[in-house]
C-alpha cells in the first residue's frame, strides 16, 4: 500500500486533477485505515465528478470512519440518489443516523435495508433503532428475527436480554 500511495502521488504530480489517481489514493488511505487522509482526495473526486455516485459513496465512508457522521449522512444520501438503494450504502446510512441520534430515520432506512438484504445484522440494527425509540415490542421482535437467521449472533442475543431487563 505504501508503494501504491507513492505511485498515486507521483501520478498526481503529473496530472493534479487525475480522477482515477485521486480515487485510488483515497481508496488506499481507507485500506490503510487512514480515513482522515482519504477525505481530501475523495472530496476532490466529488468536485471533479459530481455525477459519480461511487465517488460520493467513498467520500461518505471516509467521513463516517473519520467520525464526521453528519457530513457522511448528507454524502450517502447523494450517493443513494445517484446509485440507487445499495445495501452497503443503506447499512452505513442506518449506522450514521443512529450515531447522530436520528433513530426514526435509522428505522426508516433500516426498513429499506431489510427489504433489499435481510440479514442478522440488519435486523439487529433495526432492533436497536426501535429500542431507542421506546418501541420495545418491535425491538425484541427484530432481535428475535436476527437470531432466527443466526442463532449465535451475540449482539441480537444481547438486545433480547436488554429488552427483557428493561421490561
Amino acid at each position: 500500500f505504501r508503494d501504491a500511495l507513492r505511485a498515486y502521488q507521483q501520478a498526481l504530480a503529473v496530472e493534479p486533477n487525475g480522477v482515477d489517481a485521486l480515487s485510488a489514493l483515497a481508496a488506499t488511505f481507507l485500506e490503510l485505515d487512514r480515513p482522515r487522509s482519504a477525505i481530501a482526495p475523495a472530496e476532490r473526486v466529488v468536485e471533479l465528478s459530481p455525477d459519480d455516485g461511487d465517488a460520493f459513496a467513498m467520500l461518505g465512508t471516509a467521513y463516517m470512519l473519520a467520525g464526521r457522521t453528519d457530513e457522511a449522512i448528507d454524502t450517502y444520501e447523494i450517493a443513494i440518489e445517484l446509485i440507487g438503494n445499495e445495501p452497503e450504502l443503506i447499512g452505513n446510512l442506518v449506522e450514521c443516523y443512529a450515531s447522530e441520534g436520528r433513530f426514526q430515520e435509522s428505522v426508516n432506512a433500516g426498513q429499506v435495508l431489510l427489504s433489499l438484504a435481510p440479514s442478522a445484522i440488519a435486523w439487529e440494527r433495526q432492533g436497536r433503532g426501535f429500542f431507542r425509540l421506546g418501541d420495545y415490542e418491535a425491538s425484541v421482535d427484530c432481535y428475535r428475527r436476527a437470531v432466527e437467521i443466526d442463532p449465535d449472533y451475540w449482539p441480537a442475543l444481547n438486545g433480547i436480554g436488554v429488552n427483557a431487563l428493561n421490561a
